[in-house]
């Protein structure tokens, strides 16, 4: 997933755990509980073929695991809103098929808050995605409290 070094800064702060050029291949979950308990990839180098986009290859060999407890797919997609009430279409403004917030991440409908992908601000990125969750929680607890 690309992302810059303050991005990678900030996640690593938080106790993300960053292996870079790997691809996964399964998720391992404990039998009894199934809940995750490790990852397994195989490293890989960015190949150029051609003169086009370099492209990550599996080296042959190299499938490790890693033990964790969670595990975040983080993948940049647009939204579909076809979901989205008629009652809310007149408040939520979507513009590209972007969400526009505020910097609550409150949307034209006070009561309703988005982030990640489906918003029309910052990045599309898992830090700005995780960002978006604290400042909705900021944003719902002035909600919550009559805050203004």
């Amino acid at each position: 997933m690309p992302a810059d070094w303050e991005e990678i800064e900030g996640a690593e702060h938080e106790g993300v755990k960053i292996i870079p050029q790997a691809i996964p291949t399964r998720i391992i979950k404990d039998d009894k509980s199934d809940k995750v308990i490790g990852i397994e990839y195989v490293k890989a180098e960015m190949i150029t073929q051609d003169g086009g986009r370099p492209r990550p290859v599996a080296i042959e060999g190299s499938e490790t695991i890693y033990e964790c407890d969670t595990v975040i797919g983080a993948i940049g997609q647009q939204a579909d809103f076809e979901w989205l009430p008629e009652k809310y279409k007149d408040d939520i403004i979507i513009e590209r098929g972007k969400i526009q917030v505020n910097d609550l991440r409150q949307t034209g409908d006070s009561k309703i808050f988005a982030g990640g992908d489906s918003v029309k601000y910052g990045n599309s990125d898992a830090i700005s995605a995780i960002a978006d969750g604290f400042n909705a929680v900021k944003g719902i607890d002035k909600l919550l409290l009559g805050v203004k």
